[in-house]
């Protein structure tokens, strides 16, 4: 086809004017810039967390478009809340490792305090600069790709794009700085453990009142969980029914945490006694520094048991203290169990404290093994003599005599869980209730915290749930094995958080 002229048509389209194609470009960068702000604002949570020094932590930052509100995390304790500032940006600081062997001695003298308030407010400073600094650079990317793949690789759009990108992100922190109030952390919202406690650092605060305001209660929906053994129970197959239920927990090791949960397994489960299997302190605190405070640290894990609605029978561990002890046996709920038979509910317990104690550094760990087994067989005679229904040590060496003698071994020690039936004894061992102890709040934060409900009825096992928080999420597992006669399992279900049907 070709125009009156002669030339080559165009179907009645006519060549664009300058003007035109400048406005036409001017559209396509602004298509860009609108692209690079929506593509940096819907992408902003997957740039990567900023990953920095704060005191003697060490801490992740990490910026999402929200409601305006800064989250400080401390797993496993929980979190902690405030609205700070009108613009839609949400941060989340989270403590991932805590040197406690560096904050002990910071925040136990006045001297200290100061040195760490200075360390963490210049240390903010620059996590808080490198966070922007990294938000920015992503929506500048984030921006120039959304331009990329809306509009082709082109530079000007491109540009464009990430101009518009680093220019939205860039304006949510200018307005976040402007407006951030640190005051609003004075109302926070509490979640996780930290649902009753007040600010963790108040209980560092005096060494004579380490712990006393850290009664936080691991939040483990007594209700739910209620329901979730309905659920996991086979229907003809109630352990419940004409059954003696009792708690095991053990190796707390000074983990107050370790404790709240234990009441509150107890009373979800409505148990009827608590086996304690040993190391509920710890003569270090596993961190070192803050060794002196073990004093305080046992007088309010005591006083903890003495609230937990049931009997606690306790088995000493090789962590535990003589001054430990010597508490324990002044409180009216635990009744120590060492070397005798205790009518529990109806079943008869032999207790077996172990031999050895951790802080005796001229002995050997072969050399404590040793001692265990060589105590063994004295074991074995009690058993015999006294028939147990069910023997508690804190190491499974212990009882390696008496297999085949007794029903039911309970032990702990390794903080590894265990089930298994050797020649006619079921031995069970918990892993660590207090999460491998007081450390778990600060350095080893990827820890479960363990715990079994075992059902004994007529003498013998017939079920066991195993239990398993985990971490600051407060998610939990409950795994029910149902024996027979020791050795057969006729079922095992495992059931997590809101409990599968």
């Amino acid at each position: 086809m070709e125009a009156a002229d002669g030339r080559p048509g165009t179907r009645g389209r006519r060549p664009l004017t300058a003007l035109e194609k400048k406005t036409t470009s001017r559209r396509r960068l602004l298509l860009a810039a609108v692209t690079g702000v929506v593509a940096a604002l819907a992408g902003l949570g997957l740039i990567p967390s900023v990953v920095s020094q704060l005191g003697p932590s060490d801490v992740a930052l990490h910026g999402n478009v929200g409601r305006g509100e800064t989250t400080l995390r401390v797993p496993p304790l929980g979190t902690i809340s405030a609205s700070t500032h009108p613009a839609p940006l949400r941060f989340d600081l989270s403590f991932r490792t805590i040197d406690f062997e560096e904050l002990g001695p910071l925040a136990t003298t006045t001297a200290g305090r100061n040195t760490l308030r200075a360390q963490v407010e210049n240390d903010l400073a620059r996590v808080v600069r490198r966070g922007a600094l990294q938000l920015m650079l992503g929506g500048l990317v984030l921006g120039a790709v959304g331009a990329v793949l809306l509009l082709g690789r082109h530079l000007r759009p491109a540009a464009a794009g990430a101009s518009g990108g680093l220019l939205a992100v860039g304006t949510l922190l200018a307005l976040t700085g402007a407006t951030f109030d640190l005051d609003a952390f004075e109302e926070p919202r509490y979640s996780g453990t930290l649902a009753r406690a007040p600010v963790v650092i108040e209980t560092l605060r005096e060494q004579a009142g380490v712990l006393d305001d850290l009664r936080s209660r691991y939040e483990t929906a007594t209700g739910r969980l209620s329901d979730l053994l309905v659920l996991v129970a086979r229907p003809d197959v109630d352990p419940r029914t004409d059954a003696t239920a009792i708690l095991h927990v053990g190796d707390i090791h000074a983990n107050p945490l370790g404790v709240d949960i234990a009441a509150e397994l107890a009373a979800a489960f409505q148990v009827d006694a608590v086996i304690d299997t040993g190391d509920l302190g710890s003569n270090t605190l596993d961190t070192g520094s803050l060794s002196s405070l073990t004093g305080p640290m046992d007088r309010r894990l005591a006083s903890a048991i003495d609230d937990i609605d049931a009997p606690y029978y306790y088995v000493r561990g090789n962590h535990d203290s003589p001054v430990l002890l010597n508490i324990l046996r002044a409180v009216d709920n635990v009744t120590l169990l060492e070397k005798q038979v205790e009518d529990v509910s109806g079943l008869r317990v032999l207790g077996w404290d172990d031999p050895t104690f951790t802080t005796d550094s001229s002995v050997t760990q072969e050399e404590k093994e040793e001692a265990r087994l060589e105590e063994a067989p004295e074991v074995a005679e009690v058993v015999e003599e006294t028939q147990p229904d069910i023997l508690a040590v804190h190491d499974e060496r212990l009882a390696e005599e008496s297999i085949g003698s007794v029903p039911l071994v309970l032990a702990g020690h390794t903080h590894t869980r265990g089930l298994e039936d050797v020649d006619g004894t079921l031995l069970l061992t918990v892993g660590t209730t207090g999460a491998t102890g007081l450390k778990s709040l600060t350095l080893e934060t990827d820890k479960n915290y363990e715990a079994q409900v075992i059902y004994v009825r007529d003498g013998a096992a017939v079920a066991v749930d195993y239990i398993t928080f985990r971490g600051v999420s407060n998610d939990f597992e409950v795994e029910r094995t149902t024996l027979d006669d020791f050795g057969v399992d006729l079922e095992e279900t495992d059931a997590e958080g809101e409990a599968a049907p």
